[in-house]
C-alpha cells in the first residue's frame, strides 16, 4: 500500500509530466473554454475506484485512456466536493468528469455504473 507522501509524489509527477505530452488527435469529449486568464477543459472518463483515502478529498481510480489528456493508469484525483463520492466505495465502476482550470485538475462529477 502506498504511503500518503508516495501517493502525493506520484500525483505531482503525473500532473507535471502529462501536460508536456501532446497529441495530434482532438478528443471528442473535451469541452474547452478559453479566456484571457485561464484555460478550462472537461474530460469524460470511466474507471474503477481503487481506494478512498481518509478525509474524502481524494479518490484513487484505475481509469482507461482519456483521449487528449492522459493514457490509462491508476492515480489519485482531487475531488471538487467530497459529497461527489457519497455512496461510492472501492471496487465500484464509475463514470467521472475531470475539470482542468489552469494548472488545477480535479473531479467535478462522479456517477456509479452498474
Amino acid at each position: 500500500m502506498m504511503k500518503p507522501l508516495s501517493t502525493f509524489l506520484l500525483f505531482l509527477l503525473v500532473v507535471t509530466i502529462v501536460p508536456a505530452c501532446s497529441s495530434d488527435e482532438r478528443p471528442a469529449v473535451k469541452d474547452t473554454v478559453n479566456s484571457s486568464a485561464v484555460d478550462t477543459a472537461n474530460y469524460l472518463a470511466r474507471g474503477t475506484v481503487i481506494s478512498i483515502p481518509p478525509g474524502n478529498r481524494n479518490i484513487v481510480i484505475k481509469h482507461g485512456d482519456i483521449p487528449g489528456f492522459m493514457d490509462a493508469m491508476t492515480m489519485p484525483f482531487t475531488l471538487k466536493d467530497s459529497m461527489l463520492i457519497s455512496g461510492i466505495a472501492a471496487k465500484d465502476s464509475i463514470r467521472f468528469k475531470i475539470k482542468t482550470t489552469g494548472s488545477k485538475i480535479f473531479i467535478s462529477e462522479v456517477e456509479k455504473i452498474e
